[in-house]
């Protein structure tokens, strides 16, 4: 899957600088990943814990790369502390993959500043 590309960049300890964004082999999938520790800006999240992220952060961080483009997209946004593993929050991607597996379009989960949040964008024709 498109994820494991991006399980195997962060499983190693390499932190992307900013966003990487890349195109499936595979498929027709195209997919985009933030990640950033949250002193960096405002977090990405609402509240404390939960499931929710801030109105308009997916616009924010990746614009309108899948509907500009009539491709399948997966938006992804990881955040941590300067304290995070980086390759401890590469198995989050597999909570994501899981999720798009089930069929949902999107999703999100963070205690305080780590967490992570995803989107799908089906093809538009």
């Amino acid at each position: 899957m498109v994820l494991n590309e991006l399980t195997l960049l962060l499983s190693q300890g390499n932190r992307p600088l900013d966003k990487v964004q890349g195109h499936s082999t595979l498929s027709d999938v195209h997919w985009s990943l933030v990640y950033r520790e949250a002193s960096d800006a405002e977090t990405y999240f609402v509240g404390p814990f939960g499931s929710q992220v801030r109105a308009g952060v997916f616009a924010e961080e990746f614009g309108e790369c899948a509907e500009k483009n009539h491709l399948v997209h997966i938006a992804i946004l990881l955040q941590g502390t300067r304290h995070s593993d980086v390759s401890v929050m590469a198995k989050e991607l597999d909570v994501i993959a899981g999720q798009l597996s089930a069929g949902k379009l999107d999703g999100a989960e963070h205690d305080d500043d780590y967490g992570w949040a995803f989107r799908f964008s089906p093809k538009t024709p």
